[in-house]
């Protein structure tokens, strides 16, 4: 069974869990994956490769479709 994988990169912690909370109203689990010492040191982010949104391999299409959907209803 394959685990979490990587769907998305943010520059910040605050845009990744907006999507987390979007993808949970979707029903579909996310979780962050930061290095940034739980969130106090936002400024290590630029160095260790961004704030990345986790879900299960089996969700990953779907959490996509639904993150591009939900910036394309914001931009316009």
């Amino acid at each position: 069974m394959p685990g979490p994988v990587c769907v998305k990169v943010y520059n910040y912690r605050h845009q990744a869990q907006r999507a987390v909370e979007i993808l949970k109203s979707y029903g579909i689990g996310a979780m962050i994956q930061a290095d940034d010492a739980g969130g106090m040191r936002p400024d290590l982010v630029m160095h260790t490769g961004g704030v990345k949104l986790m879900v299960i391999a089996e969700a990953a299409d779907r959490a996509l479709e639904i993150l591009e959907s939900f910036n394309d209803d914001q931009s316009g």
